[in-house]
């Protein structure tokens, strides 16, 4: 049996299932651990622990050989509690999501011997930790900087050539209101936007802005890397930020073959991050130079699999198969 954590959304996790059930392999998809059926009792004389499908089918755990990472199943029920007083919503909302981290690492514990495509733990690798696993391998990325006062932004900007750029410091994460999508955006700092700055404020993280001959995503499974060149260059609106998307005349993407010793260093930085799958951003300079921008563990891949023909939801679900019938085999002292 396969277990996959995902969230309601997640279009890779339905396209990838879609695999699992035309190659007739059974799975259970956990896309909230608040709507999670679900029985652990221990005592002195005996351990139980179990799920229970859609189909209010009972699954032990030592029938579960795999499990797939893809997103962290907690704070949908978030939206449901509905109070007046703020901050009792807020106080509520947390507990909530705490009792849930509780179940999920009570389940990693639990499954801590089966195969794991990601990992409960590396959803989400702070940048700076990513960025001194690079140095230590002499990978090239963007000189970087967080800072809270205007003095140190006019430092780094007039010592980069007046050339950088604004990012968020860890995940980006986007929101809707009234049906209208926000994403936040990487930008360039101009001395302008620098000086309406107050003296103090909140960290944020400062690049260096590396000119592009293009940017690359690549998608890192189990030591191989599918790759698509995305060709931003050409519009202003997608140069700095190829999310900004211009839908109007969508970049260009094509299949791109990373270098062999590009591949065998990024191998050896997602080893060292304890990763087996995730979304790496590199830059691809004019001079024809790599540099890395970050991995996301859990970035979406659809994008890469589609414009580059890779099958990669085909080729999670084969080796999701073939990883529950190897760790299947292995039984738990949990009945």
């Amino acid at each position: 049996m396969i277990l996959i954590f995902s969230e309601p959304q997640d279009t890779a996790t339905t396209k990838t299932t879609e695999w699992l059930e035309n190659k007739s392999a059974k799975f259970i998809r956990i896309d909230s651990i608040t709507n999670l059926s679900f029985k652990y009792e221990i005592s002195e004389r005996k351990e139980i622990c179990c799920l229970i499908n859609k189909n209010k089918c009972t699954i032990k755990l030592s029938n579960i050989g795999a499990i797939w990472a893809r997103r962290i199943p907690v704070g949908q029920l978030t939206e449901k509690i509905n109070i007046k007083y703020n901050s009792v919503r807020e106080c509520l909302i947390n507990s909530v999501i705490r009792e849930e981290c509780a179940v999920l690492d009570l389940l990693q514990e639990l499954l801590f011997d089966r195969f794991w495509l990601g990992s409960i733990n590396t959803v989400s690798i702070n940048k700076m930790k990513q960025l001194k696993k690079a140095k230590q391998l002499s990978i090239k990325f963007p000189q970087t900087s967080i800072v809270c006062k205007k003095k140190d932004v006019l430092q780094f900007y007039y010592s980069n050539n007046k050339n950088i750029i604004a990012k968020a410091i860890q995940d980006v994460y986007g929101f809707s209101i009234d049906n209208i999508s926000y994403i936040p955006f990487t930008i360039q700092l101009d001395i302008n936007a620098i000086k309406s700055m107050p003296k103090t404020f909140f960290p944020i993280l400062l690049q260096e802005r590396i000119d592009k001959l293009m940017e690359i995503r690549s998608f890192y499974l189990m030591g191989d890397f599918y790759s698509i060149a995305i060709l931003s260059q050409n519009d202003e609106r997608t140069k700095i930020d190829f999310r900004n998307y211009n839908y109007d005349n969508p970049n260009r993407r094509i299949p791109f073959e990373l270098a062999d010793d590009i591949k065998k260093t990024l191998d050896s930085f997602m080893k060292s991050l304890n990763l087996n799958t995730g979304s790496l951003d590199i830059i691809l300079t004019p001079s024809y130079e790599y540099y890395l921008l970050e991995v996301n563990p859990v970035g979406q891949f659809g994008m890469v699999s589609y414009p580059g023909n890779f099958h990669i939801e085909e080729k999670i679900a084969d080796l999701l198969i073939s990883k529950d019938k190897e760790y299947g085999k292995a039984q738990k002292n949990i009945k």
